[in-house]
């Protein structure tokens, strides 16, 4: 029997990423653009939002499934789409909250003021 060719080796390793590529496509094309940036700036952001929700798909739903022990595989799925689709939403609700974090326990250390 022959070796498969690489097309398929590759098409095989990227259908592990398939839910998350889509969710994270999908929050690409639903974010709301500023009028006043022009086309680079509009294409950096985009390409951070994807790999953003790639990441956060990709990590937060494995460590996802492997707590929880999940052995179907639509579901392991479902949860890598859906991490895709709101994983922007979440590193910005997350990166809002360290600058307030942060001021605070700088005011409990050095006792400062605002």
């Amino acid at each position: 029997m022959s070796e498969p060719s690489s097309f398929f080796v590759l098409a095989k390793g990227l259908m592990k990423f398939a839910p998350s590529l889509i969710g994270s496509f999908i929050a690409v094309l639903s974010m709301p653009s500023k009028p006043d940036l022009t086309f680079k700036q509009k294409l950096l952001a985009g390409v951070i939002a994807f790999s953003t929700g790639m990441g956060v798909s990709h990590f937060a739903g494995g460590a996802i499934i492997s707590y929880m022990a999940l052995p179907d595989l639509l579901v392991q799925d479902g949860i890598k789409f859906a991490l895709g689709l709101f994983g922007l939403t979440l590193v910005n609700n997350i990166m809002s909250e360290i600058n307030p974090w942060f001021i605070s326990l700088r005011q409990k250390i050095f006792g400062e003021s605002k």
